[in-house]
Formats: C-alpha cells, sequence, structure tokens
C-alpha cells in the first residue's frame, strides 16, 4: 500500500481533518491507546501539551495508508503495517490513534502517533522516513503479490499527481479536483520552453502567472487562489527562475486579482453559473440517495456494535466465573490450574477480538460494495461537468466570441470549431 508521512503541528486542525464526516462516508475511530484522553481532540492536545516541555515544534508524526484500488484489506493487515512501521522509525510504544476513512469508493487508514518520548522530555527523530516508509511500501506489494506502481520500478515514472493535504486543501477551496489540477500545471509546464509559452498555456487552462508575496512564482485561479509552483510542480526554484526569469518582473498578487476580475465578462460568469446550475440538478437525486445509503449503513453499524458489546460482556463474565473462590480457588493457584486457566481465558478473549474485527470488515466491505453504484455514478457526472469548465477554459480569453453565444448550442459550437481549428 502506499504510504505517505510528515511530521506536523496543528493538533486542532488535524483531529478535525480526520474526524471530518461531510468529506467522507464513514469516519470509524479504531484505537486511542496511551494517551489519558478517549477522543482525538484530547489525545492531540495531550501531545501538544508534552512538546511544551521540549523544543518540538513538530510534535506528531502523521501517517495515511492507501492500498491498491479494488484490493480487500483487513483490520488485521492494517494493524500489523503500523505495528511493521513504528518499529521501523522507533515510534514503538509512542502513543498513537488510528482512524479509518471511506469515501469516493475507497477505503484508507490513518495513524498519528506523538513523537515526544514523555520519559526523557525529547522529540523522537525522523531521520529519513520518507526512504524507509518506501522501503515498507514496496515490500507489502511484493508480499501480498500486488502490481507494483510504475515508480517503485522507475523513480522518473512515479505518480507525480499525488497531491498533499495542503495542496488538497487549496483546490478544494477552488471546487476543483486536485490531481487534474495538478496534471494540468504540470502538462502546463512539459510543453512550455519560456516565460511567455508557459504562460499562455496557463491562461488556456484557467491559471494567471504571478509573483507571490512569499511564495516567488505562483500561479493564480480563476477564484484567486494562489498555488506556489514549486510545490504543486516539484521543481526547485532554481529551475523555476532559469525558465521563467526573474520572479520581481511578474504582476504582483494585486494587480492579477484586478486582472483576473476585468476578464471574467457578464456573459461568461453567466454561463458558469449555468453550469453549477446544472451540477447542483444533476448531482442532488444522487446525493440525497447517498445520503440515505450511508444513514442506513450507520444504523447496521451502531446494530453490530451493539450486539458485540452485549456479547462481550456476556463472554467476559463466563469466562470470569470459571475461577473458583474460596480455598478451592487458593488450591488452584497453589496447583498451578488457576494460571492455565488464566492463559486459556487470555486467549480465547484474543479470538473474540479477532472475531469482532472480521465481523467488522465484512460489513464494511459488502456496505462498500453496495455504496459503489451510486460512487461511479456520481463520478460520472462530476467527470461530466469538469470536461464542460475544460471547454469553457479554452475560450475564456476569446470574450467576443462568447458574447455572441446567447446559448449552450451556441457555446458548444464554437467550442467545436476551436477544436477543429487545432
Amino acid at each position: 500500500m502506499i504510504l505517505k508521512g510528515s511530521q506536523r503541528a496543528g493538533a486542532t486542525q488535524l483531529a478535525d481533518h480526520l474526524l471530518n464526516a461531510n468529506d467522507n462516508d464513514h469516519v470509524t475511530v479504531h484505537e486511542i491507546s496511551g494517551f489519558m484522553a478517549d477522543d482525538v481532540h484530547g489525545a492531540f492536545r495531550e501531545a501538544q501539551g508534552w512538546s511544551e516541555g521540549t523544543q518540538c515544534k513538530q510534535y506528531l508524526f502523521s501517517l495515511s495508508l492507501n492500498p491498491p484500488p479494488n484490493v480487500e484489506v483487513s483490520t488485521e493487515q492494517y494493524e500489523q503495517t503500523v505495528s511493521r512501521i513504528e518499529q521501523e522509525l522507533n515510534l514503538d510504544g509512542q502513543p498513537r490513534v488510528i482512524v479509518f476513512h471511506e469515501k469516493e469508493g475507497r477505503i484508507h487508514a490513518h495513524a498519528v502517533w506523538s513523537r515526544i518520548d514523555a520519559e526523557a522530555m525529547k522529540a523522537i527523530p525522523m531521520s529519513f522516513f520518507k526512504n524507509k516508509l518506501m522501503e515498507i511500501s514496496r515490500d507489502i506489494y511484493l508480499e501480498n503479490d500486488w502490481p507494483l506502481p510504475a515508480g517503485f520500478l522507475d523513480h522518473e515514472k512515479r505518480d507525480a499527481t499525488n497531491y498533499s493535504l495542503h495542496e488538497y486543501q487549496q483546490a478544494k477551496r477552488m471546487d476543483q479536483n486536485p490531481k487534474l489540477v495538478k496534471a494540468v500545471l504540470r502538462t502546463c509546464w512539459k510543453r512550455s520552453e519560456n516565460r511567455e509559452s508557459f504562460e499562455t498555456a496557463l491562461k488556456k487552462q484557467g491559471f494567471y502567472l504571478a509573483r507571490g508575496d512569499r511564495r516567488g512564482f505562483v500561479a493564480v485561479s480563476m477564484t484567486g487562489e494562489p498555488l506556489s509552483l514549486s510545490r504543486w510542480l516539484g521543481v526547485k526554484t532554481k529551475e523555476l527562475k532559469a525558465k521563467l526569469g526573474d520572479p520581481v518582473n511578474l504582476p504582483s498578487m494585486t494587480e492579477t486579482l484586478e486582472s483576473i476580475h476585468k476578464t471574467k465578462s457578464k456573459h461568461f460568469d453567466g454561463f458558469v453559473q449555468e453550469l453549477e446550475q446544472r451540477k447542483q440538478t444533476r448531482l442532488e437525486p444522487l446525493l440525497g440517495e447517498r445520503r440515505e445509503i450511508i444513514r442506513q449503513q450507520k444504523v447496521e453499524r451502531e446494530k453490530l456494535c451493539e450486539i458485540q458489546e452485549h456479547r462481550s460482556l456476556q463472554e467476559h463474565a463466563a469466562r470470569q466465573s470459571q475461577y473458583r473462590k474460596g480455598l478451592r480457588g487458593l488450591w488452584d493457584r497453589v496447583t498451578g490450574t488457576h494460571k492455565k486457566l488464566r492463559a486459556k481465558n487470555k486467549l480465547a478473549a484474543e479470538q473474540s477480538q479477532c472475531r469482532d474485527a472480521r465481523d467488522w470488515d465484512t460489513l464494511r466491505q459488502r456496505q462498500f460494495k453496495e455504496r459503489h453504484h451510486i460512487v461511479s455514478a456520481i463520478r460520472s457526472v462530476r467527470h461530466d461537468i469538469q470536461k464542460e469548465h475544460r471547454a469553457l477554459s479554452k475560450i475564456r480569453e476569446k470574450t467576443s466570441e462568447i458574447s455572441e453565444c446567447n446559448n449552450w448550442r451556441g457555446l458548444y459550437k464554437k467550442v467545436r470549431d476551436l477544436q477543429n481549428s487545432r
């Protein structure tokens, strides 16, 4: 599975992200261990409190575990992978939180550790953790006979459209697919030879090249969101300057935003609004159906949780009743019977936990398949809308052509004519 780790602070923001039920079909807090608190926010605040006795600013280590598409991974496999990683990164025994996310037709997990050694009051170093995670990820693929991603075989062929949490949040503010945004920016960069050609390529995709307040080179979206080119392209500032020149010669953010405002014509805004209305009209019934499916699935999960808790109490009581009391109990301790019974009950308790975990895996996979058709339909609608947005972006600069169109049929005729002319 793909493993992405990062050292970070921001306890509240990370907890909010992990517990975000709006962007996820289901959120399951699987484990909170080593903390006094029994909730995610409280656990991360504890880690933050410990860090105040040290000079460590990035006191958390956050890891996402993403299995390949269409592969069923059990809870036990996730736990084994997490334990394997924490041993390799010297985080064994550190307080941790494990959360499962289910969204957009996939299931993945997040694990977060406190980096602060509470006894020594110092942070655990995370030297070369990216290389270590890459090695573990490659081993997991080989051990499970999963097809290796191209990036493992050739570093130059790695998926350059993989995005970080920061990039995801930026793209979300623009209401765009972060993977698509990154692919568009990289395509513009690779196909351009100098600043002029790069600037032209960006404008065709609805971005403007500008000088950032602190970021040097930025691409500004039509919504005014600045995207750091060094971050989104994965290119160093030296390479950017070699192709684009000195950023001082670029327009500032203020000037760029004024230019964007002038570029947006009244007719174009009308087309965008109509496109968004069509998007909402097509998506609303699908989203409503998905909400109802998720509601029913949550009821199922609550019932399973109640059944497992009730059964666990009964089984615990049954195991405890096997211990004799009084003189007979004392005799069992002397003869070793009590010790054997305790070992037997411990094994039975572990087997019960494994059984419950399997029940959860079975339910999760079944519900995942139940949501598959509606998730596919929602993806299809969003893909169609994105294609229409890209069609609009191709003639965004041709304001005169847009103004001649008074309906969607005329607009798409202009788009087809423009495509055929190339």
